[in-house]
């Protein structure tokens, strides 16, 4: 069930839990709903996704369960191309989340249903060297979020030896913030987070999440009138990594190490694939970044072209039900134009 990538480019890793999400039809509540569609979700997996889609090699890695939802969880996304060979399966359950879709006053409700899935006894002795040199094999990045520290029992240990073997095998990481307010150990994220941000290659997060970092004079909604001064502020937690800020109807912004800075403005997303448009963002992002013919670019020109593809996957994200993006490489790169088009008129 696994599927590497071809060419020279390097892997794209990502790790986190799959989950299973259950959404009544029709806007319908919970409470009464006699149906329930399903689909494949989860941030990691849905980085993995877009990434594959756009032509990136990929591979997720987590602990799932045997037996069928775990199956239910492995097979689309070895389908889009994403390499699942180096997965975990062991007794234990998936876990699930629920999302009502508003409608008229009601706003859309997410419920989380993961204690004690097999992800969360992920421990670091499953992580062995074998294990390791599977995970990162031909490997470039890996891509961690702070979901993977708030869920229930947060398999901190392992996750910290993940992040530590990709740095010593001099795979360059990523970290997402990625709040969930709902999930258990969210209000822990901002301690957690701190030693993956001071040792990230790249930082994303969305500038409603930036008051979770409880960093001094870096609080959501001062960013507005000036983005690039709070991602110089955001930056003493990472000062070697390149931090991307996303600000919904805002568009994105950037910062590199060396100070420079780039900024794209926000394309339509309408349709029914609200869920997933940040992972979509951060793969358009990474396409370029993990992108070692991109290196060459000017800071300034990759900055741009790397947020030019986030915001073009986001917004073609939003046209597909679903959580995983299945994006469409060519049309991305159409939208990606036409947002740097956009910026220079």
């Amino acid at each position: 069930m696994s599927s590497g990538g071809s060419g020279g480019r390097p892997v794209v890793v990502t790790v986190g839990e799959g989950l299973l999400r259950l959404t009544p039809p029709d806007a319908s509540p919970l409470p009464g709903a006699t149906s329930l569609r399903v689909h494949v979700g989860g941030a990691e997996a849905n980085v993995a996704a877009g990434l594959s889609t756009l032509g990136v090699p990929a591979r997720w890695f987590s602990r799932v369960a045997l037996g069928p939802t775990g199956e239910a969880l492995l097979r689309p996304l070895a389908a889009l191309g994403v390499d699942v060979g180096s997965v975990l399966r062991a007794p234990g359950r998936t876990g699930l989340y629920f999302v009502e879709d508003g409608a008229g006053v009601r706003p859309t409700r997410v419920t989380y249903d993961r204690a004690g899935s097999t992800f969360a006894g992920l421990a670091p002795e499953h992580l062995t060297d074998p294990v390791l040199d599977r995970i990162f094999e031909r490997a470039g990045w890996l891509h961690l979020t702070g979901i993977d520290l708030a869920v229930a029992d947060a398999p901190l240990a392992a996750l910290e030896r993940l992040w530590s073997a990709a740095g010593r095998r001099a795979v360059r990481r990523s970290f997402d913030v990625n709040v969930r307010t709902t999930l258990p150990e969210a209000d822990r994220l901002g301690q957690r987070a701190a030693a993956y941000l001071g040792s990230a290659d790249l930082v994303f997060v969305a500038e409603r999440d930036v008051h979770a970092l409880a960093l001094p004079h870096a609080r959501s909604g001062a960013s507005e009138a000036n983005p690039d001064a709070l991602l110089e502020r955001l930056a003493t937690a990472g000062p070697d990594a390149t931090w991307v800020l996303t600000r919904g109807v805002h568009g994105a912004a950037a910062r590199a190490p060396d100070g420079a800075f780039a900024a794209r403005p926000s394309l339509p997303a309408s349709g029914p694939g609200r869920i997933g448009r940040g992972d979509a963002f951060a793969a358009g992002f990474l396409s370029v970044w993990s992108d070692r013919s991109e290196i060459d670019a000017g800071p300034d020109d990759r900055l741009a072209r790397a947020l030019a593809y986030g915001v073009a996957a986001a917004s073609f994200k939003a046209s597909s039900p679903g959580d995983l993006p299945d994006l469409d490489p060519v049309h991305v790169a159409s939208l990606a134009d036409g947002a740097a088009a956009t910026l220079e008129r």
